[in-house]
């Protein structure tokens, strides 16, 4: 959410930059729902720190929030992979620290999470198979 060019930090920072962002997200969620698109899902997964990552009020995480109707996932994903979308056999995670750091435990918060979600026996499968 920093460095790309459509980021909040390189288009206003103080001056609206995240609202930019935000107005960007809602414009394109609200045309493919305007063509018909349903078959779309909206996921909401911004990743930092960045290099130029500005720790100033303007720019908390919360301030991109585009909000419920704009998101269809985010924390919810394993609930609906398990109840909604029982053809997806197989999730793959990104979990390296290079530049950034992708890590499943990148934080305590994530690690928690991501221990609760495999907690269910429905994401281990059968070994046996």
């Amino acid at each position: 959410m920093n460095w790309y060019v459509w980021s909040g930090n390189k288009n206003g920072r103080e001056n609206g930059g995240p609202a930019k962002v935000v107005a960007v997200w809602k414009y394109v969620v609200d045309k493919f729902r305007e063509a018909g698109a349903d078959n779309v899902k909206w996921l909401w997964v911004p990743h930092g720190p960045s290099t130029d990552l500005s720790t100033e009020a303007w720019n908390q995480l919360s301030n991109y929030w585009p909000g419920d109707d704009y998101v269809d996932w985010i924390t919810e994903a394993f609930t609906k992979i398990k109840t909604e979308y029982p053809r997806i056999k197989l999730f793959t995670w990104f979990h390296i620290k290079k530049e950034l750091d992708w890590r499943v435990a990148s934080s305590p918060e994530a690690l928690e999470a991501f221990k609760e979600a495999m907690e269910d026996p429905y994401f281990i499968g059968n070994p046996d198979m």
